[in-house]
């Protein structure tokens, strides 16, 4: 059964360096209502509060099951 809200991940980056630099969500909240934010770090020293803004957005949604693709 699915969720009144579910959440959509993507992460890209590049692993072998360490650097993750677009955190991409997507919100299903219903069954026609579909938010898309991302979270971008230019640079490593970003990469910080990308995470941090990623995971505030997060918060605001406890009980729904996130989906994501890849070793993420």
């Amino acid at each position: 059964m699915r969720g009144d809200v579910e959440l959509f991940l993507d992460i890209e980056g590049v692993p072998d360096q360490g650097l993750y630099y677009l955190f991409g969500l997507v919100v299903r909240n219903g069954q026609e209502t579909k938010t898309y934010r991302s979270h971008w770090a230019d640079d490593i020293e970003h990469e910080k509060a990308a995470w941090k803004s990623l995971l505030m957005q997060l918060t605001q949604y406890p009980d729904a099951p996130i989906y994501h693709y890849g070793r993420y």
